[in-house]
């Protein structure tokens, strides 16, 4: 697939196990590809369906798209050679070894006050895209769609302190999503008549200002709402610096 812009690429591989005797089918149908399974089961028997699934995206673009789309299935084919319990221990592992250097333990208080903050750890960690540097934290994380994933300055404020403390090279990642998208700033502060770089209030890969010009219709006027934000909110540009100085001073780290 391409994304709507037409600047990136992405590759989805899907591998299904399926245990026991059944018959199996391919079809297409509507730009899909299906695969239909089929069983006869006598009673107390089982049957069980693992499904695979790899997604991988680009946007540089090095390798031809059929190089780097067969290599992202060799990964899925990497995956599936190992059988369900060996990827479970994999994850497991993975997850323990996170877990022994940033869990928080509250002694006494509510049983719910421990999971609260477990649960807290969890989102930080899964919508941190710690691997890409041109990425950032999406405002709804991997809860939901709102704000279509764009990025705002609570990242630099409220997230990014987190992985200061417990791994800066993270931290130094989400900083550089912001010098990457430099150029962005520093046009559009260029538009507004001014000197150095304002950062969008709503930012993405592209580094453009996404804030829309209109919200929704007002049910009392009739009219579009204008959206304010991108042109009346400065405070993020001081937010990204505070984040950069605290990065700065915790990790002594002169290069950045």
């Amino acid at each position: 697939y391409t994304t709507q812009d037409g600047r990136s690429d992405v590759a989805i591989s899907c591998c299904c196990k399926v245990s026991g005797d059944v018959q199996q089918c391919y079809t297409a149908k509507e730009r899909r590809l299906l695969q239909h399974t089929s069983a006869q089961l006598h009673a107390g028997e089982t049957m069980t369906l693992q499904k695979l699934v790899w997604i991988d995206w680009r946007d540089d673009r090095q390798a031809a798209l059929d190089e780097w789309g067969s290599a992202s299935l060799r990964q899925l084919e990497m995956c599936a050679q190992q059988s369900y319990d060996q990827l479970l221990a994999a994850s497991t592992e993975n997850w323990r070894q996170w877990w022994q250097k940033r869990r928080i333990t509250v002694n006494g208080g509510e049983a719910h006050d421990q999971q609260a903050l477990d649960y807290a750890l969890y989102h930080l960690r899964i919508m941190t895209p710690a691997h890409d540097e041109r990425s950032s934290i999406a405002a709804k994380g991997l809860t939901g769609e709102g704000y279509k994933g764009h990025v705002f300055w609570d990242t630099e404020v409220f997230l990014l302190p987190f992985h200061l403390f417990s791994d800066p090279t993270v931290a130094r990642s989400l900083l550089r999503y912001r010098w990457h998208n430099l150029p962005g700033a520093q046009e559009k502060a260029r538009r507004n008549g001014w000197q150095g770089a304002l950062f969008p209030w709503e930012s993405a890969r592209s580094g453009e200002e996404e804030t829309p010009e209109f919200a929704a219709i007002n049910i009392r006027t009739g009219l579009r709402q204008k959206v304010a934000s991108a042109q009346a909110e400065h405070h993020l540009v001081a937010d990204i610096a505070w984040a950069v100085i605290q990065y700065w001073q915790t990790t002594g780290d002169e290069s950045f």
